[in-house]
């Protein structure tokens, strides 16, 4: 919480005694009021709730083999986000390089039917903001960011995360087998001595 106020005060006055992250206002009107200054001071002024939401950074990502037909994807917080009173964390799961949107969750783990690129994302946003614009499969991670600031909201998103790549080997199949039986070659012959030799040869 911040405040600003204004303050009119004798231009002689010595300001040396004000010493920035000591001082409250409350010092400086005991000090007019001790010293009889004729001064005045805006106590209420113009207040200011600065929030400071942070999705801080994951660890985790890389290559993923797709076991049987899914794949749990898993990343780690590094403790440094911050979700300021009034503020929610979730964790977003996005496909692909333009980041679509794919689900959201409570906890930095999903579970995916099929390869590619997938990334885990942290969000910390205002708890009353409508989430029903995110379509799964249709909304990226940029159509976020753009609501965000055409909006004004104060929100943060990790848009890096944390990346997996997912393969999805797949032999296939192979179609033919069946009963086989091996082949037989005969070769019969007869020749006659003269004075030329003659064969002949039949083949069964």
């Amino acid at each position: 919480m911040y405040t600003i106020h204004t303050f009119v005060f004798p231009s002689d006055l010595d300001l040396s005694v004000v010493v920035p992250g000591t001082t409250t206002g409350g010092d400086v009107l005991a000090l007019l009021a001790a010293n009889n200054i004729c001064a005045s001071l805006d106590v209420a002024g113009a207040a200011f709730n600065v929030a400071d939401p942070n999705a801080g950074t994951l660890s985790g990502g890389g290559d993923v083999c797709l076991s049987g037909d899914a794949a749990i994807l898993t990343a780690t917080p590094n403790g440094d986000s911050n979700t300021p009173a009034g503020y929610s964390l979730a964790y977003v799961l996005t496909s692909g390089a333009e980041l679509t949107i794919q689900q959201l969750g409570a906890a930095p783990e999903f579970t995916v039917t099929s390869g590619g690129l997938y990334t885990i994302h942290t969000f910390v946003f205002p708890s009353d903001l409508d989430l029903s614009v995110v379509v799964p499969g249709t909304t990226t991670g940029g159509d976020v960011l753009a609501l965000l600031a055409a909006n004004n909201i104060c929100a943060s998103l990790d848009v890096a995360g944390a990346a997996f790549n997912v393969a999805d080997p797949n032999a296939g199949t192979l179609s033919g087998g069946g009963d086989t039986r091996g082949g037989e070659r005969r070769h019969n012959s007869s020749c006659s001595q003269g004075p030329r030799q003659s064969c002949d040869m039949a083949a069964g």
